[in-house]
């Protein structure tokens, strides 16, 4: 059995509030390491959001301008943006297997035919960067 823990996500998409379920899938013992040094900061009080500054803030332009600069000195010549972050993430849930209702919760999508096509993009893009055809059909 996988080890999980659920986090309240107070400003998800769209800023509606939703439940995540973290697990050795995603990256559990980060979050759960961030949370203790995050802990120690006098700056950071309990009610900061997850992803914050070492001040305690973050703007929501934050990610978006930090991790190009980190693919760049990592040496990766992709495009790096958050949002290809829940690619990568749903990508991952398909892989291991997943439910797609289960993906659809992690997600915060209102509708399965949502999620379902937010997949079928995923899935046709990893086609495409190994050379292959989209295998599945069109809607």
């Amino acid at each position: 059995m996988t080890p999980a823990c659920i986090r309240r996500v107070r400003l998800g998409k769209e800023l509606k509030p939703r439940t995540t379920v973290l697990s050795d899938l995603d990256a559990l013992p980060l979050v759960e390491r961030w949370l203790k040094e995050r802990g120690k900061l006098a700056a950071v009080g309990q009610g900061a959001p997850l992803l914050c500054t070492l001040k305690g803030t973050t703007d929501p332009s934050y990610a978006r301008h930090l991790l190009p600069r980190l693919a760049q000195r990592a040496g990766l010549e992709r495009r790096v943006h958050p949002h290809g972050l829940r690619n990568t993430h749903a990508a991952d849930l398909a892989l291991a297997g997943v439910l797609v209702l289960t993906t659809q919760q992690q997600l915060g999508h209102c509708s399965l035919v949502l999620t379902a096509n937010y997949l079928r993009r995923v899935e046709c893009g990893v086609a495409k960067r190994s050379g292959q055809t989209c295998p599945l059909p069109a809607r």
